[in-house]
């Protein structure tokens, strides 16, 4: 779990603890809109008539509320986590969540392997079973592809110039093809999202934290460069995610094993840390991660 603190008066200090996390608000009841494939019958469903089914061409956000309303509390839950996993194969614990409990997400690591043909083949895997659930909603399949010094999928994949030589050419072309290209060999492996760009900035050159994977301490600069590495990567079909909000640039400590203050006033946060991440917000497609130790 990450710590982020600022000085709103002289001496006092307001923190705010932060960790990786999703949240579904429970949806109005809905009726279950006409599928295009309904599930088999379960005795834990909440409606077993009619069921909602993920290909459904209803409006999104009614056919999501009413997804949501036909799950059980199990599946409900289930669609909110992120599962990896030990060694090169897919363990028969997260077999049996992604089958049985419908898990929502999983995570590809770098220790995994470095066979991308066995990345490929382990993804199909869970993402057929995912598809056979009542509700045939996939996966959100996800790694850790910033390009330099953080490369989850090795093998075959490109070894790319990490941010901070993108910044320094400062040309919105050079991220935009990083995310394209990143992008494109993550979706021929099936993987739909990428923990990338790193919108931390380069204020602490001590640290080695981030390091290299900055795009640099000037934060519009960096909010320009990221923003055009997320529409390159959409651009690929592949979700990013602006991290790691709200800026992890300066501080010496990791937060996934270490609990790293800033310690910043107000004005300084609004005006440096968060500026690449309103550069994302108004270009969109874009997830936020926040810093918090891997479970």
């Amino acid at each position: 779990m990450g710590s982020y603190s600022f000085r709103r008066k002289p001496g006092r200090f307001v923190p705010v603890f932060l960790c990786i996390g999703a949240f579904l608000a429970p949806p109005a009841r809905l009726a279950a809109l006409p599928s295009s494939q309904n599930g088999e019958s379960s005795p834990h469903a909440r409606d077993q008539t009619r069921l909602p089914h993920f290909r459904d061409t209803a409006p999104p956000g009614e056919l999501a509320a009413a997804i949501a309303n036909a799950m059980t509390d199990e599946e409900l839950l289930s669609q909110i986590l992120m599962f990896g996993w030990a060694g090169s194969d897919p363990s028969k614990e997260v077999i049996d969540w992604v089958s049985l409990r419908s898990l929502g997400s999983i995570k590809v690591f770098g220790w995994n392997t470095d066979n991308t043909e066995k990345v490929a083949s382990s993804v199909g895997l869970l993402q057929k079973l995912a598809l056979k659930n009542r509700f045939g909603i996939p996966l959100f399949v996800a790694t850790d592809q910033e390009g330099g010094w953080i490369r989850h999928i090795k093998g075959k994949t490109s070894d790319t110039p990490g941010n901070l030589a993108i910044g320094a050419s400062g040309l919105p072309s050079d991220a935009w093809h990083s995310g394209y290209y990143i992008g494109r060999e993550l979706a021929a492996l099936g993987i739909n999202l990428n923990f990338a760009p790193t919108l931390d900035l380069y204020t602490d050159h001590d640290s080695t934290v981030i390091g290299p994977r900055s795009f640099g301490e000037n934060p519009e600069a960096a909010g320009i460069l990221g923003a055009a590495f997320s529409q390159g990567s959409r651009k690929a079909g592949v979700l990013s995610t602006a991290k790691h909000f709200p800026g992890h640039g300066h501080t010496g400590l990791d937060s996934h094993g270490y609990l790293p203050v800033i310690d910043i006033d107000e004005e300084t946060l609004r005006n440096r840390e968060l500026i690449p991440f309103v550069y994302l917000i108004r270009s969109g497609s874009y997830t936020v991660k926040l810093p918090c130790p891997v479970v």
